[in-house]
Order: C-alpha cells, then sequence, then structure tokens
C-alpha cells in the first residue's frame, strides 16, 4: 500500500526501492531497555545508528507499550544472532496480545483499530499540521479543521468481566458506534475499548456485547501512566 502511493505519486526523476524484505524489526521495550541496549553496545542511545555488536542497528525511539522502548532496524542477515542476544541479555518474547492490552491502557491509538484511511487526525487527536507544503491531504484536513469535527476518538472502561475484543456496539446520547479497539488491561484491572463518538457525547454510555448492555464510563485519561512519566526513564 505504501510503496504502490509513493510510487503514484513520485516525482518522475526519482526512483523508489522497496528494501523492506532486505531488513527486520526488532523491538525492545520496557524500563530496562534501555540499559539493555547499552549493555550490548548502544552507549547512551543519543544517536539513531548504533552498533550492536556485529550488527549496525537503526534505533528509533517507540511507545507502543507505554514504556521506554526503541524499533531496532536491522539488515536481514544480522536479525537472528542480535534476537538471541537480546534474549541472552535478559528480555523475554512480547505476544500481540499482550502488546495490545498495554498500548490500550495508554490509549495508543493503532493502525487498522482506531486509524484508518476513513478517519482523519483532528477527529483522532492527534497533531497535524495541515500547512506543511506539497502535503497531499492539506486542502481537505485545513477544511475539516475549519469546518469542525463532529466525532471524536473517545476511550472508555467497562467491568472487567466484560469480554470484549472490537467491533461490538456502543450507544450514548442517542448515537451508536462500532467499537474500535478493545480488551482487558491486566495492569489496570479492567477492560478498556475505543470508539468515534459524537464530540457532545456523554460520559457514560453502554457498551452492547452479545446482545447485552453494559456500562462503561469514558476515561478521559489514560489509566496507566497518564502523565507520561515512565516513557522517559
Amino acid at each position: 500500500h505504501h510503496t504502490a502511493f509513493l510510487r503514484r505519486h513520485a516525482d518522475p526523476t526519482v526512483t523508489i526501492t522497496d528494501v523492506g524484505p532486505a531488513h527486520a524489526l526488532l523491538g525492545v521495550y520496557g524500563p530496562e531497555s534501555r540499559s539493555l541496549l547499552s549493555g550490548l553496545g548502544g552507549g547512551d542511545l543519543t544517536s539513531p545508528y548504533l552498533d550492536l555488536g556485529l550488527a549496525p542497528a537503526l534505533a528509533l525511539p517507540a511507545t507502543r507499550t507505554g514504556e521506554q522502548g526503541w524499533d531496532l532496524r536491522v539488515p536481514a542477515e544480522y536479525a537472528q544472532d542480535l534476537y538471541d542476544r537480546i534474549s541472552a541479555a535478559g528480555a523475554a518474547d512480547l505476544g500481540h496480545r499482550a502488546l495490545r492490552t498495554l498500548r490500550l491502557e495508554k490509549h495508543d491509538p493503532s493502525w487498522a483499530a482506531e486509524l484508518t484511511a476513513d478517519d482523519n487526525p483532528d477527529e483522532a487527536g492527534l497533531p497535524a499540521d495541515p500547512g506543511k507544503p506539497d502535503l497531499l491531504a492539506g486542502p481537505a484536513l485545513r477544511r475539516i479543521r475549519d469546518e469542525g469535527v463532529t466525532r471524536r476518538l473517545t476511550w472508555f472502561a467497562t467491568d472487567a468481566d466484560v469480554v470484549m475484543h472490537g467491533g461490538e456496539v456502543v450507544h450514548g446520547g442517542g448515537a451508536s458506534a462500532s467499537v474500535r479497539g478493545a480488551g482487558f488491561g491486566h495492569t489496570v484491572g479492567h477492560t478498556i475499548f475505543s470508539a468515534y463518538l459524537p464530540a457532545d457525547a456523554p460520559a457514560d454510555v453502554e457498551v452492547e456485547v452479545m446482545g447485552e448492555r453494559h456500562p462503561a464510563v469514558r476515561q478521559a485519561v489514560p489509566p496507566y501512566d497518564p502523565r507520561g512519566e515512565r516513557l522517559h526513564g
């Protein structure tokens, strides 16, 4: 999708090459991620270009777990050795569902859940500068900002025994919407979900799961580390 988009809009003098298959992505997340990478040769991590032993890596800060973390992009031939060394240094594997739980606890919107091609940054509460030169979506984003949004991405909490996976229906203020992301927050002890609702929707809503309605309340801030202090170690 991204490669096709770039090629469709690229200047004829520009050559676009997909180097994705030649690289691997390893994520190192958590409160000990900085010390772990430093111990592998990453130094103080002030530069994004690291030499982790024999593996040259581009290390980009990543906040997808609500803690400090880095995405490591390395040539594919170094990936297995670097993975083995990271594991030997004490890191444990992180599953997809655990990652989803952590990002829900931080109200971190995810592509294909809270963010799709049909949503816009203002609705999702994301910073965007529609005045950037050559921004293809600039005119549309400026029009949306001038007219004002009619719905906003909103986060809710409900009881721990309400099992949700996304796609359920939330009702509030005479409006209904499909739940985007949902799951149980193991750190905070309750179920968290997101939905786009009218900007004036009430704080108390109901979510319909398997034909039964359950009360839910809006969360104005993330239930885990709302001030983002743990992101900086």
